[in-house]
């Protein structure tokens, strides 16, 4: 796949698919660049779905507010976004790879120890806070630090 957006033209190398949502299908790649240059990533596309009732013009738009939104967002609990490209087949958003299992093998495996999982949640209460509170970006020089207000609308265990 070639990155049509980029005047470096990076290519990406698929390894494995990661997992799927609703809307979205996200997977284990490479990014190649100029000279050499790769790193590991995530990219999640858009699942076109002739049986959902929301338009794919409507499904790509929230794709890349998304990622404009995350690209906002510095948080150790937060995936780092490093953009939105135009691949075949659509819209991608490249994203930070974090290897490690998902949530369901450790549930499977017995969950995590008590602490560990308070430690977990605290973590996500901090990114919550941070999104809620960081600086929107307004433009208004005389308004520089509204807050963001971002609230998440599908938090899952």
């Amino acid at each position: 796949m070639t990155d049509h957006d980029d005047p470096s033209r990076r290519r990406y190398r698929v390894l494995k698919s990661l997992g799927q949502g609703a809307f979205s299908r996200v997977y284990h790649a490479e990014m190649i660049g100029p000279e050499g240059f790769s790193r590991e990533v995530a990219l999640k596309f858009l699942i076109p779905d002739p049986q959902n009732d929301v338009p794919l013009e409507e499904t790509q738009r929230r794709l890349r507010d998304e990622a404009r939104i995350l690209g906002l967002l510095r948080h150790r609990a937060v995936l780092g976004v490093y953009g939105l490209v135009r691949l075949q087949p659509g819209w991608a958003v490249v994203m930070e790879y974090v290897p490690g299992v998902d949530g369901s093998t450790i549930v499977a495996q017995g969950g995590l120890p008590t602490r560990v999982a308070l430690e977990v949640l605290a973590e996500v209460a901090s990114a919550l806070h941070m999104a809620l509170h960081r600086p929107a970006p307004t433009g208004d020089p005389n308004n520089p630090t509204q807050p963001l207000r971002l609230v998440h609308r599908d938090l899952k265990p």
